[in-house]
């Protein structure tokens, strides 16, 4: 069973989940913003904010740390592909860069429906062919649609012939946009998150002319060979878990490495919100890391990520 903070987190996400729909049937939802870093992780971490081809890019370090980062993280936030990256998010990565000792680039992607899914991969392959400079290690990550992007562009990398991050580090990563596994249906009463129509719906504004199963939209679709090793935290009542526990299983059969952290009462991307089941899941994320990187430990308890993000 959950804890109690989890089951009020669920509850909270599936009413938060219920107003934004009956918003959007009165027309009366605005288009969401990219948040930005607070001023309190503004005084704990460096934050450096610029442009690549146009799209804002943030290089965020620990503001404390004197020593060299132990690598690179690129994370890809997640969104559904149609919204920006939330104080969740931001959080989440404040609490990843003083655990891991990292330097971690975060990309705001190009969003659908105004933009499609080329456009959000050619942001995303742009700034790795820059970060992967070899002056430092590092490691893909994403969460939810920036998960399955992340997965899209190691197939793309490996096709490529150009270097491969050291792992792939996936939170319920969204692997294919048509949502197809014939168990999502029976999951919607459990999931507080996700809508499956709006899934669906989100997946054809992203995919555009390439359509819902081509590789670069829905990585399910690809070559399983030569991928990256991987990490995949997949919860229990979460619309794209079935998805990508089945994609776990084809990869082990094609002979990839993958771990799966399944959590069977946790819902999406349960590690960004603050409970005690997500705050461990951010401590295993954290030695992953350093592990992959051969780093060293910061395992103090971290802050609180405070309410949880509107789905």
């Amino acid at each position: 069973m959950p804890s109690l903070e989890a089951r009020m987190v669920m509850w909270w996400m599936r009413w938060a989940r219920l107003r934004r729909q009956r918003a959007a049937q009165r027309g009366g939802s605005a288009a969401p913003v990219p948040a930005r870093p607070s001023a309190g992780l503004l005084r704990r971490l460096e934050i450096r904010e610029s442009t690549l081809d146009g799209q804002p890019l943030y290089r965020i370090t620990a503001a404390a740390s004197a020593a060299a980062p132990a690598g690179r993280i690129l994370y890809l936030h997640g969104g559904a592909y149609v919204r920006p990256i939330n104080r969740h998010h931001w959080r989440f990565i404040a609490d990843l860069a003083r655990r891991s000792g990292c330097e971690i680039v975060v990309p705001l992607y190009p969003l659908a429906p105004r933009h499609s899914g080329l456009s959000a991969f050619r942001c995303v392959a742009s700034v790795y062919r820059k970060e992967a400079d070899g002056t430092l290690p590092l490691i893909l990550m994403g969460d939810s649609a920036g998960a399955g992007l992340a997965v899209a562009l190691a197939g793309w990398l490996r096709d490529h012939g150009l270097p491969p991050p050291r792992r792939l580090l996936l939170l319920s990563p969204w692997l294919d946009v048509a949502v197809p596994h014939p168990q999502a249906m029976a999951l919607q009463p459990a999931d507080p998150m996700l809508s499956l129509d709006g899934l669906r719906r989100a997946g054809r504004a992203y995919a555009g002319a390439l359509g819902v199963d081509h590789p670069l939209i829905s990585p399910a679709h690809g070559d399983l060979r030569g991928l990256p090793p991987m990490s995949m935290y997949v919860g229990g009542r979460e619309l794209l878990g079935p998805d990508a526990l089945a994609y776990a299983e084809r990869l082990r059969a094609a002979g990839g490495s993958v771990d799966v952290h399944h959590a069977p009462t946790m819902m999406h991307v349960w590690p960004l919100l603050d409970f005690p089941e997500a705050r461990a899941a951010r401590v295993r994320i954290a030695a992953q890391v350093r592990a992959t990187l051969g780093g060293t430990a910061h395992d103090a308890e971290p802050p609180t990520l405070g309410r949880p993000a509107a789905a």
